[in-house]
């Protein structure tokens, strides 16, 4: 079993990712890097310090991003999918829910963004007791222990409550009702979720934050024609208006993203 690296802080993270991309061009397309990657510390590099994470810079998470598309684009976009999650479970999470999910972080789990395959979305349905259960069909290959979903809730009870239209949804792969077929769809019937795994996804954008802008610079820093100076740039303008508490200012950086974000936009 490989051991999970250690990140503490900025430039630990950036030499991870320098290794994990010259590790990668080495591997076998049956071996595809994932395991490489889990080990390398960098699913934790966005954990806040109060959990006793890194907490890096925005500069230093798009250029992880960036250093690591040079070498394997799929698992570049594993991890954006995943810092995204942690960046809404930071913005939105309780705090027994940040502090199980950080930590499972920290030591190397991945948290995969899981899209839909038609316009039929996915969702999740309160029961009694706490307990949820998931429904609908995605599509790819499953690389990852732990998946997220992005699902309108819906309530079996038809009571009235103050939890949001949409949610992600947190599960495990070996989830019973999770299966796939050959032709890579993914089908979620009647998947239990506890409600530690349901993080409110559609009231994250009532409000200004940086979340949008964290996600359109990392998105960018995977496109190999992305001009690195402006990426820098971007993710230093978000950098300081998150250490200034600022809401985020579009037009600071050039950045188009909305300050309250897009709730048609996926939590990769």
């Amino acid at each position: 079993m490989v051991m999970t690296q250690t990140v503490a802080g900025d430039a630990d993270a950036l030499a991870a990712a320098g290794r994990l991309r010259d590790a990668v061009t080495l591997v076998t397309p049956e071996t595809d890097g994932t395991d490489l990657f889990f080990a390398s510390g960098l699913t934790g590099i966005t954990v806040p310090a109060a959990f006793g994470g890194p907490q890096c810079s925005v500069q230093t998470l798009t250029e992880v991003h960036r250093l690591l598309a040079t070498a394997s684009l799929p698992l570049a976009r594993l991890l954006h999918g995943h810092t995204m999650f942690l960046r809404a479970l930071t913005e939105q999470g309780t705090p027994g829910q940040q502090e199980y999910f950080f930590a499972q972080a920290l030591t190397g789990a991945c948290f995969a963004d899981l899209g839909t395959v038609s316009p039929v979305p996915l969702t999740l349905c309160r029961w009694r007791n706490g307990v949820y259960r998931l429904d609908g069909e995605s599509s790819g290959r499953i690389r990852s222990d732990w998946l997220v979903a992005r699902a309108v809730l819906v309530d079996e009870l038809a009571e009235e409550t103050d939890e949001p239209d949409e949610v992600l949804a947190v599960v495990r792969r070996d989830e019973l009702g999770i299966t796939t077929d050959s032709s890579g769809t993914i089908r979620l019937d009647g998947v239990h979720v506890a409600a530690v795994g349901v993080v409110p996804w559609s009231t994250l954008f009532d409000r200004p934050t940086t979340f949008r802008a964290r996600a359109d610079v990392t998105r960018r820093a995977l496109d190999p024609g992305a001009d690195p100076a402006a990426l820098r740039d971007t993710a230093r303008t978000i950098d300081a208006a998150e250490l200034a508490g600022r809401p985020w200012r579009p037009d600071a950086s050039g950045c188009q993203a909305s300050p309250h974000g897009d709730r048609g936009q996926s939590a990769q």
